[in-house]
């Protein structure tokens, strides 16, 4: 129920790490189908067609070709719906870590470097830290964060990154470290207490009978909606289109995947590339309009200094008139 003392504040170890667990998911790219299971390809700029849209030239793109249209995004869903995602482990796609934000963005970022730094922005305690305050035995070989983890090649570069001293291994990278089938024992607790509190603080939480809001009808009926139920009702999808279950599929399940998507399959990331504003200088329109742009401002502060040179001059005849003038009125003595 509702608890008025409860802070449902985003922890930073929840937004600097445990949240961004989620990277491990991200496929390279994602595909399109429609209602009766077609696969559609992703037609790029050049006109290349691949089986579906490449993540690192997707992001913030709102020209792609392919998402134009309402339908559009109602078979990017289904598409999503069907397609199973990247294994959880601790590797992650380089659309993520090294095309981050894609061609909209001259300079690439990593979104592994991006959550290391951040946590060390945020001032988070190290992994072993956080172990101790959730009543977790601190790790003392590089084994014990992940025994089923069976890659010796990476504890060794692990530990000699950081010095072989596991006081030293942060929350990010530790937690990623942990993961098997779903976020491991520290990001797994970090993620419901934060979830538990936001609900437990909201006083407009649907379950919270005490703000009257809703009748146990209503109750019972939000309860019982899935994200299943929520797609049919805003795409073109109908019963049996999307499976009950749409975070996961299995065997029997409607419209299988073709296969597996990789990256080797699909449009290569956009490199960075700059524009230079040189190219062609030697055409005499742009030559033209770089003197323009020079000798604008010089031009512009001869003419101030003319009109103020003329000015001046006319200032000055002005006062030996006036003064020539009442010489003439004054009286003469004597």
């Amino acid at each position: 129920g509702y608890q008025k003392h409860v802070d449902p504040g985003i922890s930073a170890e929840f937004e600097a790490a445990a949240v961004r667990f989620g990277l491990t998911l991200a496929p390279p790219g994602v595909y399109k189908r429609n209602r009766t299971c077609h696969y559609k390809s992703a037609v790029n700029n050049d006109a290349s067609k691949f089986p579906g849209l490449r993540l690192c030239n997707t992001f913030w793109n709102r020209n792609n070709p392919n998402l134009q249209s309402s339908q559009d995004v109602d078979e990017l869903i289904m598409g999503m719906a069907s397609q199973i995602a990247e294994r959880e482990d601790n590797i992650i796609v380089e659309d993520l870590r090294d095309y981050m934000y894609g061609p909209l963005r001259f300079s690439r970022s990593d979104a592994v470097a991006l959550s290391i730094q951040r946590g060390r922005d945020f001032g988070l305690p190290s992994y072993n830290q956080i172990r101790a305050a959730l009543n977790m035995q601190p790790v003392n070989t590089w084994e014990e964060i992940n025994p089923k983890l069976n890659n010796i090649q990476l504890l060794r570069e692990l530990a000699e990154l950081y010095e072989n001293d596991t006081s030293r291994l942060e929350l990010f990278v530790g937690g990623l470290l942990e993961t098997q089938e779903g976020p491991g024992p520290v990001f797994s607790a970090i993620i419901l207490d934060q979830f538990e509190r936001i609900r437990n603080a909201d006083r407009f939480w649907f379950e919270n009978r005490q703000n009257g809001l809703f009748t146990e009808e209503e109750i019972q009926a939000i309860q019982n909606t899935t994200f299943h139920d929520v797609l049919l009702d805003v795409t073109s999808a109908e019963e049996g289109d999307i499976q009950k279950n749409v975070f996961f599929w299995v065997d029997g399940d409607p419209c299988p995947q073709p296969q597996p998507i990789r990256a080797s399959d699909l449009h290569p990331c956009t490199k960075a590339s700059s524009v230079s504003y040189f190219d062609n200088s030697s055409k005499a329109g742009f030559g033209v309009t770089v003197a323009v742009l020079f000798l604008f401002p010089v031009v512009s502060y001869i003419v101030a200094c003319v009109v103020a040179h003329v000015r001046t001059a006319r200032y000055k005849r002005f006062q030996k008139k006036l003064r020539g003038s009442t010489r003439d009125k004054e009286p003469a003595h004597g």
